[in-house]
């Protein structure tokens, strides 16, 4: 009885990952499926175990048939986790510039654990979005360390977005795009006595429908799903290619490196966020259940030499911290 008990509940999980599995492929019939593609690690890895549950209960076809869901989700994060570019010796000689992304949540009541873990990242340049006018009241002593900054906070009620460095920013901007979403923050700064723009952005959740399309709006992508989300990134790379090809971009976009929205942005922009698994939301859950929704993009000189997530504090989302180096 036992037995037969888990051997009915294996299969309403193998029936239940399928389903998620295949759902993003019917994005056509509702957009918002595609808020599944994150999760395909998750899924890959429920399968491989649900393959090896089959085989314990000699159930060989559909242990067969788990293993090849769990491999049609590998399949799909393959090429976004296979990019990573090797640092040669001469740009690993010169210092790095330190990079911090975070998404520091509206309802974050530690005030006191993010500021303390933001002044001691040993950060150049920090990146934060969901910043509320109390956030940023909280973090004002961060100005003794990051004298220079941007934000729109105090001149739209909507804005919730921050840039901090230590160096002076030429060409700053806060705000949104053209009198769009998303808001961008943006900077230029000079490491190493070469100019670099470093840029903070913050992109809608993948479930959101958009309204009519807008007369003056930037042609979509057309085998990319279209939701507010889709729509905020062809805005975003139409930007990005106005600014110096020496690019860092980085913030929440609320999807994965391999959803076919970041596979179009990076092929419009020259932008690259592949290589590294950085799985940072929800903080508060397992690693294993997190999702690598929080990104680092970098063009031209710029190249991504280390990446890692920081810690806990307050946020649903960890830290991106990333170290990047120029090449010649």
């Amino acid at each position: 009885m036992l037995r037969r008990l888990l051997r009915f509940a294996c299969l309403l999980a193998l029936i239940a990952f399928a389903g998620f599995s295949l759902m993003p492929l019917l994005w056509r019939l509702d957009p918002r499926f595609v808020a599944l593609v994150p999760a395909a690690p998750q899924f890959a890895a429920g399968a491989l175990l649900l393959a090896l549950c089959f085989l314990v209960l000699k159930r060989r076809k559909s242990a067969l048939l788990a293993f090849g869901i769990a491999l049609w989700n590998v399949y799909a994060i393959w090429p976004a986790l296979s990019g990573l570019p090797s640092v040669t010796p001469a740009e690993a000689a010169h210092p790095p510039l330190k990079l911090v992304a975070y998404n520091l949540w509206y309802r974050n009541e530690d005030h006191a654990a993010t500021l303390a873990y933001l002044a001691q990242s040993g950060a150049d340049v920090i990146g934060l979005v969901e910043a509320t006018p109390e956030l940023k009241q909280a973090l004002a002593p961060l100005r003794t360390l990051y004298p220079h900054s941007v934000d729109c906070i105090a001149g739209d009620p909507t804005c919730e977005i921050m840039l901090l460095a230590k160096l002076p920013l030429k060409n700053a901007y806060a705000g949104r795009i053209e009198g769009r979403y998303p808001y961008i923050a943006e900077g230029e700064i000079s490491w190493n006595g070469r100019p670099v723009t470093i840029a903070m952005t913050h992109l809608s959740w993948p479930f959101l429908l958009p309204a009519a399309p807008a007369s003056d709006a930037p042609p979509e992508w057309p085998r990319v799903p279209r939701l507010m989300q889709s729509i905020q990134a062809k805005n975003l790379a139409r930007h990005v290619n106005s600014l110096p090809k020496d690019l860092v971009l980085m913030g929440d976009f609320n999807s994965a490196s391999w959803s076919a929205m970041q596979l179009a942005f990076r092929a419009e922009t020259g932008l690259d966020s592949r290589g590294r698994y950085l799985p940072s939301w929800p903080s508060f859950v397992w690693p294993i259940l997190r999702l690598p929704i929080d990104h680092v993009f970098t063009r031209g000189r710029a190249q991504v030499s280390a990446a890692r997530l920081g810690p806990r504090t307050g946020s649903d989302h960890l830290p991106v911290e990333a170290e990047i180096v120029f090449g010649p």
